[in-house]
Parts: C-alpha cells; sequence; structure tokens
C-alpha cells in the first residue's frame, strides 16, 4: 500500500492527515486529485510506503519528490480514526 501525509496550518497548529491507498496508483496523481478537491488549500508533507502487516511506513514518492518520515506518519496512520468521516 502507498500513502500521503497531507499538512495544514489552522491558526498556530499544523495539521497532518494520513491517506491511504493501493499500490497500483501513483502518488502524484492521487495527490492532484486531493488537493483540486477534498484537500484543497492542504500540501503534501510526506509520502511513502506502507507494510500492511507491520503498519511500517517507509520509502518516498519519486513522482512528488518527497520522503517518508517513518517513524512519525507510522504513528499518524496508527492513531487515525478511518471511521471518522475524513478523507
Amino acid at each position: 500500500m502507498k500513502y500521503i501525509v497531507f499538512a495544514r496550518e489552522i491558526n498556530t497548529l499544523v495539521v497532518h492527515t494520513p491517506v491511504i491507498f493501493p499500490s497500483m496508483l501513483v502518488h502524484k496523481m492521487v495527490a492532484d486529485d486531493l488537493l483540486a478537491g477534498t484537500m484543497k488549500g492542504w500540501r503534501v508533507d510526506s509520502a511513502g510506503e506502507i507494510s500492511p502487516l507491520g503498519m511500517e511506513c517507509h520509502g518516498e514518492s519519486d513522482t512528488l519528490n518527497v520522503a517518508s518520515k517513518p517513524e512519525r506518519d507510522t504513528r499518524l496512520i496508527l492513531m487515525n480514526d478511518y471511521n471518522a468521516g475524513l478523507v
């Protein structure tokens, strides 16, 4: 699986939102579509791949020219409530 972490500053707080998607999709295509719609006003902060078994983030996105932040991204994904109606 692949993922992108989007960031947006709200007042003085920086909010990070991870989005996980199938490996068959390209990071740039997913980012461009989301930034033009649902994530308008956000920016790409990190991206890479995630192991579906260990849920550990690693790697980078060549198409976005951005690396993963493995420790932080793994924590963000593990702590995110994907049933809360977010992206």
